[in-house]
């Protein structure tokens, strides 16, 4: 089943590319889920370079559904700079830190 979802990733990063006017080349995507499926699929992406050599996929698992942070942590491994780089948040979206895990600075997402 995650990988239905690593698909749906897939998808989403080649739709970005062709619509965000950035030549077609992305360079980092960030995942955000709260399911060990969401955290298996990310990591699917960026190991099996299924969105392509020199992409970074972050991802952000947000214990706040069913999981615990513990379980997302396990699912998530460990990462690899540049290429896996997982962040869990215990209190999900509501954490403080929760902008800057999805790569972006607090001041410019304001």
């Amino acid at each position: 089943q995650h990988l239905d979802r690593a698909e749906q990733i897939v998808i989403a990063h080649r739709r970005a590319a062709e619509l965000g006017g950035s030549g077609g080349t992305i360079r980092r995507v960030v995942h955000v889920g709260d399911a060990p499926n969401d955290i298996l699929a990310a990591r699917a992406c960026a190991l099996d370079r299924r969105l392509g050599e020199g992409v970074a996929v972050g991802c952000v698992g947000v214990a706040t559904g069913s999981y615990g942070a513990e379980e997302l942590q396990a699912c998530a491994g460990e990462p690899v700079p540049g290429l896996w780089e997982p962040v869990v948040l215990e209190d999900g979206i509501a954490d403080p830190g929760f902008v800057a895990a999805c790569g972006l600075d607090s001041a410019a997402a304001a």
